[in-house]
């Protein structure tokens, strides 16, 4: 029973005809799932797309309100390194920013 040939270079050679066809398909302006699908060799998209639902209204708060907050990334960044001058040594990384202001005032009433 003979083997197909399976080679590195005829896969990788398929690999560059797909990706071939999925940049020119982008470049066509097609959507990304459209752009698979020709990529792939189908004429159609598996699934049909369709617009997502709104959230339900007990979610829709909550997004929009860790939408809204402000980024706490920079704050964490700068209260880290008031510690770092305050105590000596990096923060404990799972620290929020509430411990890290309580353990930077604890050092400076030793």
């Amino acid at each position: 029973m003979a083997m197909k040939n399976t080679s590195a270079s005829m896969i990788s050679g398929n690999a560059a005809k797909v990706r071939e066809r999925y940049i020119t398909a982008l470049a066509a302006g097609k959507t990304i799932e459209e752009a698979t699908t020709h990529a792939n060799g189908n004429q159609t998209p598996a699934r049909k797309l369709e617009p997502l639902p709104p959230p339900p209204a007990s979610l829709a708060g909550k997004v929009e309100a860790v939408l809204r907050a402000d980024s706490p990334k920079d704050d964490i960044a700068a209260v880290c390194e008031e510690y770092l001058l305050a105590v000596g040594k990096n923060p404990f990384p799972g620290w929020n920013l509430e411990t890290l202001r309580a353990k930077i005032k604890a050092a400076a009433e030793k």
